[in-house]
């Protein structure tokens, strides 16, 4: 049982870390968990201060919740970097602005944490939306139905580390039930097949004639036929061509700050020409035209492979 609560925490561990190397625009690494099995009474003692609770309920395949516990250092210190990148240190206080992006940063480690440990358990798993609470372990459980009716918890104590800050603990904690459960649940993955010997003598070399080899084997212009018509197969797959006038990063204090009336500056010229896009990738440059009573593209230039890598 407890080798499956490590590989849950492991899984949970990673994605913290590669969820919010992106995020912060700087490498965050997470130590390999530490997993002890402790009561209420336990973990009120062992984590007695303050700090930012994350909390985010289990839907599928059946109810229950995961928590995370960042100390409040930790807890002030991420979402100042998300709305300030220069930030040096965390702010004095925690405030509704840093619980909203708090909140978003534990909504995306948990998105990517569900898929995780589904891949890792074999099963389909999904985590609704995260709660934060500024407040301590013991107080969370209490105001929370599934924690207070637990009577042992896992509780996985990692070491989280990125520039700009000192290695600080986070805790991890989900009831015992919910591992028990996920053993119940857990699928395991089909048996691979035997491969069974086949003697040699069982294999027999066939001469092919020279007239059947060529037929196998056609000449050039047969099989420029055949790319033409294999061509012909993709030429009526729809593709969404998509315009590109223009685009800026925004911290979340200011896409809070946005009301009607206000204009956002984008980060092209106005006589620069526009993208046009398909599937992400620019394929050619042009200006927006009038056509009629719709908006228009003329194309001014192709962008060639080499360009588009150049601009990687």
């Amino acid at each position: 049982m407890e080798k499956i609560a490590v590989d849950l925490f492991t899984r949970l561990g990673e994605t913290v870390a590669s969820s919010l190397s992106p995020l912060l625009r700087r490498k965050v690494s997470v130590s390999t968990p530490t997993v002890n099995k402790l009561n209420t009474a336990d973990i009120s003692k062992q984590i007695a201060t303050e700090g930012g609770v994350c909390v985010a309920s289990v839907s599928f395949p059946f109810s229950s919740v995961i928590v995370l516990y960042l100390p409040s250092e930790l807890a002030r210190f991420l979402p100042e970097l998300i709305i300030n990148s220069k930030a040096k240190e965390a702010p004095a206080a925690f405030t509704d602005l840093h619980s909203s992006a708090l909140t978003e940063i534990m909504n995306s480690v948990w998105n990517a944490a569900a898929s995780a440990i589904g891949a890792s358990l074999n099963l389909p798993f999904k985590i609704s939306a995260a709660s934060v609470f500024w407040s301590t372990i013991a107080d969370t459980m209490e105001r929370v139905s599934v924690l207070k009716e637990a009577q042992e918890f896992y509780c996985s104590f990692y070491k989280i580390v990125f520039p700009g800050s000192r290695g600080v603990l986070m805790v991890a904690v989900v009831p015992v039930s919910f591992v028990e459960q996920l053993i119940k649940k857990a699928v395991k993955p089909p048996p691979s097949p035997v491969k069974k010997k086949v003697p040699l003598e069982s294999f027999k070399v066939e001469h092919v004639p020279a007239a059947a080899a060529a037929e196998e084997h056609p000449k050039p212009k047969e099989k420029e036929v055949r790319f033409s018509r294999n061509l012909e197969v993709i030429l009526d797959i729809p593709m969404e061509i998509v315009v590109e006038l223009g685009h800026r990063d925004m911290k979340i204090g200011q896409v809070l700050e946005i009301a009607p009336g206000s204009v956002v500056e984008l980060w092209r010229e106005v006589d620069t020409p526009v993208d046009i896009k398909i599937s992400g990738i620019v394929i050619a440059k042009g200006e927006v035209v009038s056509v009629g009573e719709n908006f228009g593209v003329r194309i001014s230039k192709l962008v060639t492979p080499t360009e588009r890598l150049e601009e990687v």
